[in-house]
């Protein structure tokens, strides 16, 4: 198997297991933890949905 699909299937990996419980792999950079933890904390991001949910004007207002 190449290394780039070893890559990928590691991150792939570690992405499952933040989303059902949080772990963040040590394997993942930094940076990548960072945006993965925004994600869930600042914006509420669930990777679980299939569409992107409408937000009103008002939260729209609030985020910029």
């Amino acid at each position: 198997m190449a290394a780039s699909k070893r890559a990928r299937r590691a991150i792939e990996a570690a992405w499952r297991a933040f989303v059902a419980d949080g772990r963040l792999a040590e394997t993942v950079r930094p940076e990548i933890q960072r945006s993965w933890q925004r994600a869930r904390a600042d914006w509420h991001v669930d990777p679980m949905l299939r569409t992107c949910p409408c937000a009103s004007s008002d939260a729209l207002a609030e985020a910029t």
